[in-house]
């Protein structure tokens, strides 16, 4: 009697768990795609991402849930674009935005004086032969 009732107990409050652990995910996830939208200067539509997957990574921590969420932006008004972010555990391990913003970056990139290619290491001078 008393094992079927502990056992029903951990498996209501496993699914307990899992139900609130999603809700802060969601939380999170629309808290940062909405201060991503407001770093490329986007408005972020409909104010909520919504969870499309869930699976479990290997970690150097151990095992953790990845959750991936989508969310929807807009440069000009007019047009829908989607944008998805990947949580490890609380961590934000990703973000992607459609359309031009990648071209964005990589006009970054051939701006940069010192190596065209982003890389931050420095390339030296030959010496002159004195």
């Amino acid at each position: 009697m008393y094992d079927s009732g502990l056992l029903l107990l951990i498996i209501v409050v496993g699914i307990l768990w899992f139900w609130l652990d999603n809700a802060r995910a969601k939380e999170l996830a629309t808290t940062q795609g909405s201060r991503i939208c407001r770093q490329h200067n986007l408005q972020f539509l409909e104010e909520t991402a919504v969870l499309r997957a869930t699976s479990l990574r290997r970690t150097p921590g151990g095992l953790r849930l990845q959750r991936e969420f989508a969310f929807e932006y807009t440069e000009e008004g007019m047009t829908r674009h989607r944008g998805s972010i990947i949580l490890i555990g609380t961590r934000v391990h990703h973000f992607e935005l459609e359309g031009t913003h990648w071209l964005e970056a990589e006009a970054e990139k051939e701006t940069n004086p010192i190596d065209p290619t982003g890389s931050n290491v420095v390339p030296f001078k030959p010496r002159e032969p004195s």
